[in-house]
């Protein structure tokens, strides 16, 4: 029988590269082994486990050297079904894996693509979510913290119970009970028969549940062995060392410093959540300190962070001098052509002497470890490589205060070595939230550690805080999707049949009514309200200006301007029949998941092509927005304001944001078509439904009401137009006539 895993004479180049980025490896990876993958950020590791997965062979464009096989068979030839049952997959990034809108459904995805039973399913999801200590079935993924989004894709990859599973990085945002746990249940794995390759930097867990080492270098294996075996004169070389015991903290020379960061009392509550993901009485920061903040995922640390530099809106911070600060994925804070101009943006943005912005570039470039990449676009860098860029872009800047979470993402020692020691100064302060306990007793001068939102020392709850965000139709009185498209079609044949401003605004007021019942914030509410009523006053005076139909009666004269009565009420009938389909249209987006939407069309017999790139557009319109939004926030932290530009330079500016948010829509677009692949999606195929779309008999008769309410109007308005033509007039109906007239 094949081994599930092997590699002979493999190599991959990706297009248009100079040189191999994988070359030469032979591998194999036997039933019940856990094989740990290590190496400097940059050499190759997670080419190979993407070459590994067949991913590079469908997806990639590149050569490909040598021979890979899963099982006897080359990965890039496997059917969608056979895919999902041999090879489990988890990328670096597990954010843009996720292809679902529940927990339940996320980890049910790869057992519906084989066809399971949906005993099965249910059996599987529950017991995932219990190993995995994840909350309810229903829970949304945007409800949880990086690190519990992390353990998602992971239990969602294993659910297949597939033979081989590849994991890049699966450490890299996960506390070390959490580590310790996914590793537990990886060394269990492999007791029971799966073939493990793990591809990690985070050797502290890693190496005692590992059956074998081994160290990739430039894109070739430098080393092989046990654990036991790997000794430093292997790992130093290349900037790395096994684990040590942990550090004392640094706690010299700091204590006088001025305050640069002061806030509190801090209080956020996500929405729909039953608790505060935050309640913080107080904060301080002074020049020279390196505070960490430790916790277990879902404690708060991204929330605390999100709050002191002002993402989110949860109390009183007050900074001295510049903050800024860089999140779980910095990439949305890359904006530049080049990574020169990149670690140029902020200084130049100073107007500073040409001479010292160079030498700031220059420093930020040799202590990020960048120098060989500045004349290459940022986003066509590795995730490590770009980390770096970022961080190097902010200490050209040279701010007071810095605030980093998980600033370790992707690096190995010698890498992030060289970056903590160039974030020390005696004039910043820097607060870094990390899950690396020898990181934090290293360089930390303080360690604060949250629990339920709560620094420990004020008491908090033991429980971790996990902010629940419900959509209708995850519950009991949510109406079934297909029911919604339903109702959707019924008011946009209404806006296009009702005639009078006031049925109209009666429908807009209906179609309106579900927003208030989501859950939506009050700011997006009063917003969304303000733009529509801008829109009907826009449209209204347009059409009362312009209005040029004969017989036309003047409503107000302001000297030479004339508003016409007949120009004012057609531009409000419009106007309000676009509102009515647009509510309509944003209740039924909001209110229903991507993924149930896609599965109500094609139930509805809507080609696949078309349900499936409807639901992939909901899906990115929100992380569009989104990106757009944390890109505008990064450029206005390092440069200028707006209003000390001329309009040119602004709208430079403008049109050079859309580079990253690009760049982040096609690597999300990319990501979310491997994690497809990976999970045996085949939209030719039959696939099992965990949650089988099923219409209750009092929506079939709310859909049977409100149909026939809109089948009467358009009848009604028909046999109108047709009397008022002079085509149909009948006297009895002159009543109905009337209606129509006063009404519709």
């Amino acid at each position: 029988m094949s081994a599930p895993l092997v590699f002979a004479g493999a190599g991959y180049r990706y297009p248009g590269a100079s040189a191999p980025a994988i070359d030469g490896v032979d591998l194999v990876v036997e039933a019940g082994q856990l094989v740990l993958l290590t190496g400097p950020t940059g050499c190759g590791k997670s080419t190979l486990v993407r070459l590994a997965a067949g991913l590079l062979g469908r997806h990639g464009g590149g050569e490909i050297h040598g021979r890979v096989e899963v099982q006897g068979e080359e990965p890039s030839v496997l059917g969608p079904a056979a895919r999902a049952r041999r090879i489990g997959f988890v990328s670096q990034t597990p954010d843009r894996q996720i292809l679902t809108s529940r927990l339940g459904d996320e980890i049910a995805f790869p057992l519906e693509s084989i066809g399971a039973d949906p005993v099965r399913l249910d059996q599987s999801v529950e017991e995932q979510l219990t190993a995995f200590d994840l909350p309810g079935p229903s829970r949304s993924p945007e409800a949880l913290s990086g690190g519990q989004r992390q353990r998602l894709v992971t239990a969602s990859a294993m659910a297949g119970g597939a033979g081989l599973l590849l994991l890049d990085e699966p450490l890299s945002q996960l506390d070390p009970a959490g580590a310790d746990a996914l590793m537990g249940r990886l060394r269990a794995l492999a007791d029971g028969g799966t073939a493990i390759l793990v591809v990690e930097h985070r050797l502290g867990p890693t190496l005692p549940r590992a059956d074998r080492v081994v160290v990739m270098s430039e894109g070739r294996l430098t080393w092989t062995g046990a654990p036991s075996e790997l000794r430093d004169e292997v790992l130093e070389p290349l900037g790395m060392q096994r684990p040590r015991a942990l550090a004392p903290p640094q706690k010299a020379g700091v204590s006088g410093g001025p305050v640069l960061l002061e806030a509190g009392p801090l209080k956020h509550r996500y929405r729909d959540a039953s608790v505060d993901a935050l309640e913080v009485l107080g904060l301080t920061l002074r020049a020279g300190e390196r505070v960490a903040l430790l916790g277990a995922n879902g404690s708060g640390k991204s929330t605390l962070l999100a709050a002191l530099s002002g993402e989110i809106a949860a109390g009183d911070v007050q900074v001295e001098g510049r903050l800024l600060d860089l999140p779980q994925d910095p990439d949305l804070t890359l904006f530049s052509a080049t990574v020169r101009e990149e670690i140029a943006h902020g200084p130049m943005e100073q107007r500073l002497p040409r001479a010292e912005v160079g030498a700031r570039v220059r420093r930020a470039a040799e202590a990020l470890s960048v120098t060989d990449l500045m004349d290459r676009p940022p986003h066509a860098l590795s995730r490590g490589q770009r980390l770096r860029v970022a961080v190097a872009s902010m200490l050209s800047c040279e701010p007071s205060v810095v605030l980093l979470d998980e600033p370790t993402s992707g690096q190995d020692y010698g890498h992030v070595e060289r970056m903590m020691a160039e974030l020390r100064s005696p004039d910043r302060a820097l607060l870094f939230a990390t899950h690396d306990e020898d990181l934090a007793r290293r360089h930390a001068t303080r360690i604060l550690r949250l629990r339920a939102g709560r620094f420990i020392e004020q008491d908090a709850s033991s429980a971790t805080v996990t902010p629940a965000l419900t959509l209708t139709d995850e519950t009991s009185g949510g109406l079934d999707p297909r029911v919604r498209i339903a109702l959707l079609l019924c008011v946009g044949v209404l806006a296009v049949a009702l005639g009078q401003a006031g049925s109209l605004a009666a429908l807009a007021a209906a179609s309106a009514l579900p927003l208030l019942f989501i859950g939506l914030p009050r700011r997006w509410l009063f917003r969304g309200g303000l733009a529509l009523i801008a829109l009907v006053w826009s449209t209204v005076l347009s059409q009362g200006l312009f209005y040029a139909e004969l017989p036309r009666v003047p409503w107000i004269r302001l000297g030479p301007i004339v508003l016409w009565t007949e120009g004012v009420l057609w531009g409000l009938v419009q106007s309000l029949r676009f509102m009515a389909t647009l509510l309509a249209g944003i209740a039924l987006v909001v209110s229903t998941s991507p993924d149930r939407l896609y599965a109500a069309m094609l139930r509805l017999r809507v080609p696949f092509g078309l349900a499936f790139l409807a639901s992939m557009a909901l899906r990115a319109v929100p992380d569009t927005a989104r990106s757009a939004f944390i890109v505008r926030r990064a450029r206005a932290r390092r440069g200028r304001s707006v209003l000390a530009r001329s309009p040119w330079a602004w709208l430079s500016l403008e049109v050079a944001l859309l580079r990253p948010v690009v760049a982040e829509a096609l690597r999300r677009a990319r990501s979310l078509a491997e994690a497809l692949d990976t999970r045996g999606f085949d939209p030719t195929a039959p696939r099992s439904a965990r949650r089988p779309l099923r219409a209750r008999r009092w929506e079939l008769g709310l859909l049977a009401i409100v149909g026939g309410l809109t089948g009467t109007a358009v009848i009604g308005r028909l046999l109108f137009v047709l009397y008022v033509t002079e085509v149909l007039y009948v006297p009895a109906w002159r009543p109905l006539y009337g209606w129509v007239r006063a009404w519709l």
